[in-house]
């Protein structure tokens, strides 16, 4: 791993750790952003490449609008086992920083994939009127009437407003207390 960024991996994790029993999904989301936003600028263009690939598209959501009542995950073992592991890969790094924001900003709803085990996360388009079921397995699109159908535009993950707005039902609810 690059030494500039093992160091703000590093800072990063310390940061995580000092919120210790304090720290809610949310709040780590904006700890990831804030530092994710580091990377923007960030000298090797492979890194700069990943950041904008994988966590760019979240930098502007308004993060308090993803408080969802129902949770998809195991927040203690998404921490553990998803964010403090993490080790030397630089690759591995933002893309791991990815799938622990995807894991806490896209709703997983109930809607079965092609892939048993497998749901489809929930978007919105940019006005936040429509909703869409995107599969996380070779991005299979469905309206809100689970009618197939091509997007021909940019979508945002749903805020839990819409979700609330919708009755959309979470795939398998975790405890959220623990």
């Amino acid at each position: 791993m690059d030494i500039l960024l093992k160091r703000e991996w590093q800072i990063l994790k310390k940061d995580i750790e000092i919120s210790g029993e304090n720290i809610d999904p949310l709040s780590l989301a904006k700890i990831i952003l804030n530092w994710g936003k580091k990377l923007e600028n960030y000298k090797d263009n492979k890194i700069r490449t990943n950041y904008i690939k994988y966590l760019l598209k979240f930098q502007d959501l308004d993060i308090e609008e993803y408080n969802f009542k129902k949770r998809w995950y195991d927040f203690n073992n998404l921490l553990k086992m998803e964010i403090l592991r993490i080790d030397n890969d630089t690759d591995r790094l933002i893309i791991e920083l990815y799938e622990v924001l995807t894991e806490i900003l896209i709703f997983k709803s109930n809607i079965e994939g092609p892939i048993e085990s497998y749901y489809y996360r929930v978007y919105t388009d940019l006005k936040k009127e429509r909703i869409y079921y995107i599969s996380d397995l070779g991005g299979e699109v469905l309206d809100i009437n689970l009618k197939e159908i091509e997007l021909r535009e940019k979508v945002v993950p749903a805020p839990s407003k819409l979700i609330d707005k919708y009755d959309i039902q979470v795939c398998q609810e975790f405890d959220t207390y623990s």
